[in-house]
């Protein structure tokens, strides 16, 4: 009897466990919280990262680094004379970006740093943000616009840039400070 009861007991604790998205941090990262008279040391774990960022932010990040890597990537395609390939794989990537901008990144910036601008610019949780949203926006809009003249014939010839190269690795240099400023406030921020 005593043993069904304790076979029970774990059985439930360990669903609630494998259920439960909370997962626990080391408690040398963590406050102290008074819990019913007694302090623990317990820090919720959202994502799958160990940080206290949920799962989309976490995912988010990964996506991001992957782009990066196919970037450079699609840099070596370009390199090796591969430029249908080159350009397939860099237009995705903008694309792609635009959609997680637009539907993850911008609602989150909306909801936690536009409203507290400019009086919080000073702390670091928004500059840093801040910062990495304005660098964002400028490195998809040349992304964009690189697309548009090597994809397309939409611009006229006066609206086209003659020296691919130079601005091609412009972008992929700003792409590169966007994610790592992208870092750094998933760093800041969790």
């Amino acid at each position: 009897m005593m043993i069904s009861a304790l076979r029970s007991s774990l059985a439930t604790k360990l669903e609630y466990l494998l259920n439960s998205k909370q997962k626990f941090r080391s408690a040398a990262r963590c406050p102290l919280r008074r819990r019913d008279s007694a302090q623990v040391r317990r820090c919720a774990v959202e994502g799958f990262l160990g940080s206290h960022a949920g799962y989309g932010s976490d995912l988010n990040l990964m996506i991001q680094i992957a782009m990066g890597v196919a970037l450079i990537f699609g840099a070596f395609l370009a390199r090796s004379k591969r430029f249908v390939a080159h350009g397939v794989c860099q237009t995705v990537v903008v694309i792609l970006n635009l959609v997680i901008i637009c539907f993850w990144m911008w609602p989150s910036f909306h909801l936690h740093v536009l409203p507290r601008l400019p009086k919080r610019l000073g702390k670091r949780f928004y500059a840093v943000a801040t910062i990495h949203g304005v660098l964002g926006i400028l490195a998809e809009i040349l992304g964009l616009y690189i697309a548009l003249v090597a994809g397309t014939r939409i611009l006229p010839e006066t609206w086209r840039f003659k020296r691919w190269k130079l601005w091609m690795r412009i972008e992929l240099a700003l792409w590169w400070i966007v994610l790592m400023m992208g870092a750094v406030t998933y760093w800041v921020w969790y």
